[in-house]
């Protein structure tokens, strides 16, 4: 409980944060819950803290079934991993928003067939996906299979996303904020100010620092242009707006009413945030596919070790048996004598009855002609 408590104080606060000066929607608890701490095409700070995470466990069911004993008392091992539903991953929610933008933006800002681009872009989308779906239905049977179309469905992504670039750099149009080069001075700036003065510019802290998850989510794919401030429009305010709503967001039903009226220059910077947050989220997601398989092995190590386990079980069943063998015969032979012993004494018994039944017969007779004699001289 008192994790869960902190875990709202932290977040309530981050909401506070985000809420002054955007005009991003107010956060519930539902939508907290769905919070990523994504790098977006490597131009905003890290806001990363150990209370955020890509997604819940519980609801990628990935939490640890109940373990079925068997009738021995020992566990049954498992052959097929636990389905994942795909439809409660955030990422996936986030993905086929992607597709029915890319799908909204290619029908009013690409023309139908004077440009190849539109099938190239709605494909990447649909790619990526049902790569999802399709990696996540075999990942039940086969954890490789499920790793190379996850990682399909990321190829496609980054397809999609460098289309989205390629768009706003030969239409002229802007990206949203600041290029990280001039965020990363004006970071410098304000450390140098407020540093001492004996230690101003020569400390490597002045710097600013990038953790693994910051490069990992800026990605290592990046376009030169990516940093050139003449393609950028300046306006923090609404890059700040753009990135807390993605990061509060997933459903297609909170995205779809703005898809006739964003201009196509914000469908695409929608669009590039949103494949960032996911390509984050699915590095995270097979992160843990891959310790999980370090783990647990794969579908040929573990029927192995359920057909083992099995044999295992029966073997040490049978050489129990064999021990409890002669103890059983001892038991066997007792029983057989008390047996014997008992149909002895019913024999013996119904001996018995017989003659006691033929005595009494004879007494009732004997009775039964004096009681006749004696009527017959009373007579």
């Amino acid at each position: 409980m008192e994790e869960e408590k902190r875990k709202d104080e932290v977040c309530e606060a981050r909401e506070t944060r985000e809420a002054s000066g955007t005009s991003a929607p107010s956060v519930t608890r539902e939508t907290r819950l769905t919070r990523g701490t994504c790098e977006t095409r490597g131009t905003s700070e890290t806001r990363e803290t150990s209370e955020t995470r890509y997604f819940l466990e519980e609801d990628l069911g990935l939490v640890s079934e109940p373990i079925v004993m068997g009738k021995n008392g020992k566990p049954i091992p498992r052959v097929l991993n636990a389905e994942i539903r795909w439809e409660d991953l955030y990422f996936y929610q986030k993905a086929e928003v992607v597709y029915h933008l890319a799908f909204a933006f290619c029908d009013r800002f690409i023309h139908l067939y004077k440009d190849r681009t539109r099938d190239q872009v709605i494909q990447a989308a649909r790619s990526c996906k049902q790569n999802i779906v399709e990696g996540l239905a075999d990942g039940v049977t086969s954890t490789e299979m499920q790793m190379k179309l996850l990682n399909v469905a990321r190829a496609s992504l980054q397809e999609l996303r460098q289309d989205f670039f390629d768009y706003i750099i030969s239409r002229k149009l802007k990206f949203f904020g600041r290029a990280r080069e001039a965020r990363a001075s004006e970071t410098s700036a304000t450390s140098a100010t407020s540093e001492p003065r004996e230690t101003r510019g020569t400390s490597e802290t002045s710097k600013p620092s990038e953790t693994r998850e910051a490069r990992a989510a800026r990605g290592s794919r990046e376009p030169r242009y990516s940093q050139d401030p003449r393609y950028y429009d300046g306006d923090m305010q609404r890059y700040d707006a753009m990135l807390a709503y993605c990061r509060t967001h997933n459903k297609l039903a909170d995205y779809e009413p703005f898809f006739d009226k964003w201009s196509d220059c914000e469908m695409c910077n929608y669009g590039i945030t949103l494949c960032h947050m996911i390509d984050k989220m699915m590095t995270t997601f097979m992160e843990h596919l891959e310790k999980q398989f370090v783990t647990e092995g794969g579908i040929k190590e573990r029927m192995y070790k359920a057909r083992t386990g099995y044999r295992s079980t029966v073997d040490d069943r049978l050489r129990q048996l064999e021990t409890e063998r002669p103890q059983m015969d001892q038991e066997i032979a007792r029983l057989r004598q008390q047996l014997a012993d008992a149909q002895a004494k019913a024999e013996y018994w119904h001996g018995a009855y017989e003659d006691l039944k033929v005595r009494a017969l004879n007494a009732y007779n004997r009775q039964k002609e004096e009681i006749e004699r004696l009527r017959a001289r009373e007579s």
